[in-house]
Parts: C-alpha cells; sequence; structure tokens
C-alpha cells in the first residue's frame, strides 16, 4: 500500500510540473487575469529596467498579467527546447536571423493586423527596428544600435587632434591620427627609432574583430561579406581585401594596436580608455552604458572612418509573439507597450541602446528626454540624428540563410588574420568552396549591397 501511494504520489507531482511549464496553455488565473509568459535574455541594468516595465505594465493592466523569465545565458538552446516541447512562451525577445526560418515554419504570429490599431506608430519605427517576411510583419525591436568610434578626449587634444579631425574622416587620416596618439613610455611613436611595443604607455585602438562591426567598413569600400543573392561570399572581392588587411595591418604593420598575447591581463577597453592606455576604441553605443558603470563621461565619439563612402547600420533583435499563444491580443498589448520608448526610457537615457522611432531623433524634445544629459557629449548629440535617421542598412546575417554555419566558416578563417598575422588575401582565396556545402541562399536579396 505505502508503495501504490507513492506511486501515485510522484504521478501527482509529474502532472502538476508538467502543468506548470507549459507556455501555451490557456493562460488564465484565479483572479480572472490573462497571464502571458515573456522571455528575454536581459541582463543587469536592462533586466532591471525591464522588470520596471513589465511591473508597470501590469499595475496599469489589471485584466493582464505578465510573468518574465530572464535567461542570460544559453538563451537560444533554451527556446529551442521550449519550441520542440510546445512549450513556447507567448512572446519572447528573438535572434533575428531566425525571424524568416521561423515564421515560413509557422511559429511565429504575424503581426500585421494588430499594427493598425496600435497605441504605437509603426509608421514612425525606423525600417531596421520592423522584421518583415513576405510581406508580412513578424517582429518589431524595442531598441537599436549603431557603431561609433569611442575616443579620450584628453589624450586626442594633447596631440592635437581638434573635433574637426575626426569629422568625415578618411582611413589613412584615421591611422595618422592612431600613430600620433600611440605612444610608448619613453614618449616614442610608431616608426621612431627605438619605438617599443612592449613598453606601451598608450596604444591607438583596439582592432575590432566583430564581423557586425567590421561589415559596415567592407561597404564603405564596395566590399561585403556576402554576395547580395546569397549564392556566394564576396570576402574574396578586392574591396573586402583590402579593408580586412588594412584592419590586421593597425596591428602587425602599423604598431597601433595591440596583439593577443599584449592584449593578455589588459582590463576592459572602457577602464583603458578611462585610464590612458588607451586612445579609441570601435564599438557599439551599447557600449555608453560602460562609462555610465565607470562614471566618466569625459569621451568624444566619431563616425566610422571611411574608405570611399560614409557608412554603417542599425541593429536591434526583435521582439515576437508565437502562434500557439492562446492570447496573441494582451501579447501584443505587451509588445506596443514594451516597444515605447517612453516606458523604456531608462534604456536609451543610460546608453544601453537608442530608440527605434524616428521622431525621437527628430522631435527636439523627444530627443532631448533621453540624449541631453551627462551621459551624452555634445559631440554625440550633434553627430547621431543625422548618423540614425539616413542609415539604410542592417546585419546582413537577417538575411542570409544557414547563417550562423556560413558565417562560422567565415569568421573562424579571418582570425587567423586578425591573431596571427595570416595574409588576408591567402586565407579568404578558397573561403567560398569550404562555405559551399551550409550556403541555402538568402530569404530576400540584401538590398544595400551591390
Amino acid at each position: 500500500m505505502k508503495k501504490l501511494i507513492a506511486i501515485i504520489l510522484c504521478l501527482c507531482m509529474s502532472i502538476a510540473i508538467f502543468a506548470g511549464c507549459s507556455g501555451n496553455g490557456d493562460g488564465g488565473n484565479s483572479d480572472g487575469k490573462i497571464t502571458i509568459t515573456y522571455m528575454t535574455w536581459a541582463s543587469g541594468g536592462q533586466k532591471e529596467v525591464e522588470k520596471k516595465v513589465i511591473e508597470e505594465f501590469n499595475r496599469t493592466h489589471p485584466d493582464i498579467e505578465v510573468k518574465a523569465t530572464f535567461v542570460p545565458g544559453d538563451y537560444l538552446s533554451r527556446m529551442q527546447t521550449l519550441i520542440a516541447g510546445h512549450k513556447e512562451p507567448d512572446i519572447a525577445l528573438m535572434y533575428g536571423n531566425y525571424i524568416h526560418d521561423w515564421a515560413q515554419k509557422g511559429l511565429l504570429a504575424d503581426l500585421t493586423p494588430y499594427t493598425q490599431n496600435s497605441t504605437i506608430d509603426f509608421d514612425d519605427m525606423l525600417p531596421m527596428a520592423k522584421f518583415y517576411d513576405q510581406g508580412k510583419l513578424y517582429g518589431a525591436t524595442a531598441t537599436l544600435e549603431t557603431i561609433l568610434v569611442y575616443y579620450n578626449k584628453q589624450i586626442f587634444a594633447d596631440a592635437g587632434v581638434t573635433e574637426e579631425d575626426v569629422k568625415g574622416w578618411t582611413w589613412n587620416e584615421y591611422v595618422e591620427i592612431l600613430r600620433k596618439v600611440t605612444v610608448d613610455k619613453d614618449g616614442n611613436h610608431p616608426g621612431d627609432s627605438g619605438f617599443n611595443t612592449k613598453k606601451i604607455k598608450t596604444w591607438g585602438t583596439f582592432v575590432p574583430t566583430a564581423s557586425y562591426i567590421n561589415e559596415p567598413l567592407l561597404w564603405s569600400n564596395g566590399g561585403a561579406y556576402f554576395e547580395p543573392d546569397g549564392s556566394g561570399l564576396a570576402v574574396d572581392r578586392p574591396e573586402s581585401i583590402e579593408v580586412l588587411q588594412k584592419l590586421t595591418d593597425l596591428t602587425f604593420v602599423e604598431k597601433v594596436a595591440p596583439t593577443a598575447a599584449d592584449m593578455a591581463g589588459m582590463s576592459s577597453q572602457i577602464k583603458m580608455l578611462k585610464d590612458g592606455r588607451l586612445a579609441s576604441f570601435i564599438s557599439g553605443t551599447y557600449d555608453i552604458a560602460g562609462f555610465v558603470s565607470e562614471d566618466w563621461y569625459d569621451y568624444g565619439v566619431a563616425e566610422l572612418p571611411i574608405f570611399k563612402e560614409s557608412a554603417n547600420q542599425l541593429w536591434g533583435e526583435p521582439v515576437v509573439i508565437f502562434e500557439s499563444s492562446k492570447h496573441k491580443e494582451a501579447a501584443f498589448e505587451f509588445l506596443q507597450y514594451l516597444i515605447n520608448p517612453e516606458f523604456s526610457l531608462k534604456l536609451s537615457e543610460e546608453g544601453s541602446c537608442i530608440p527605434a522611432f524616428k521622431s525621437w531623433y527628430t522631435d527636439a524634445d523627444k530627443f532631448a528626454s533621453w540624449a541631453d544629459n551627462k551621459y551624452h557629449g555634445a559631440d554625440f548629440r550633434k553627430l547621431i540624428p543625422d548618423l540614425v535617421t539616413n542609415c539604410t542598412a542592417t546585419r546582413t546575417i537577417y538575411y542570409v540563410k544557414n547563417s550562423d554555419a556560413v558565417g562560422n566558416v567565415i569568421w573562424s578563417a579571418l582570425d587567423q588574420c586578425f591573431l596571427n598575422n595570416k595574409p588576408v588575401r591567402d586565407i579568404v582565396k578558397d573561403l567560398d568552396q569550404k562555405a559551399k556545402p551550409y550556403l541555402q541562399g538568402v530569404w530576400e536579396t540584401i538590398p544595400w549591397i551591390d
């Protein structure tokens, strides 16, 4: 009898656990509210802001309750496991390069009908903030990022570099400035007799190796990682090779950036910029939050250096609603609340991101509400409105099928250049063949690549 009771108890517990894990059930609770589940990878300051947004939404929407799950690590695997078990959340933050695939598999809800009577002006959203597949809207991002050059104002000024010098600078002008601000402990600069890379006081920059940061530099020169129709790679174009080689040369020829061995034991680039051990670096707008954490704001920002024409990108990962949700209207109610800049203003104020709506750059009051503070300098406020509103490109991986596998072929090969000084031309000459087993074309032709 005891054994039978134990078995029954175990079965009851299993049923209860299974029911508790379900993400697409009726979604009701004892007080009559609709419960919707939300999953996000937000952590740190962004998590705290999202928690406050959720709390305020729940307070102002008495008929809906949002229950959030924060998964800061291994997010994709967790989501794929939930999908395999038919337990996906109602609404979630998702990677943009999965939108087309999941939409065409019927996993995502078409948001288009809900936008007609939305409290959000979706026409005001910047194009790069909306994720379409075959003319239907399947995701919208709450915030965006773009790429800037950050520099230590005092170091640049001491080297005689003015704010005018960094406006519209060419690649060659950029490198010349890096030579001026790179100095060893004896006061020597690259090219001087006795210059010693083992005794550096201030490095000019770190070489950016992240694909999404380097991609606009390729575009600036007429290069690219992928052909616009996905038929092959474009990383072996002469224009692409030139840019990638010049990036590699910053370390091994120009001597204005540390090697991987030199970087061992170094602190973050934000901390090094603050401490005067680094004069500049290229990164996303998200790094402004790092300066806020350091409580140090004597940094300047500039646009990316230009090869042939100015280029940059805007990107942000979308919020999606799953087709399995039994409460899509309630989920959309939360989605439009979540992406409304008014309710997540702190994220933009303190530099975790920038708004996804055009009017928040063109309307002086709206722009001032998030950018006119100690976290964003005067040069940022001058640069960012035109940079954002005139940008027409986003990450190409959002368009490329099987982008994870294809990208890994490219990025792992280029590491040999950035880390080990392998000639770019030699490394990329057979990449197209190596990538061929993984190339499956594009979901839609990449519109800004020729």
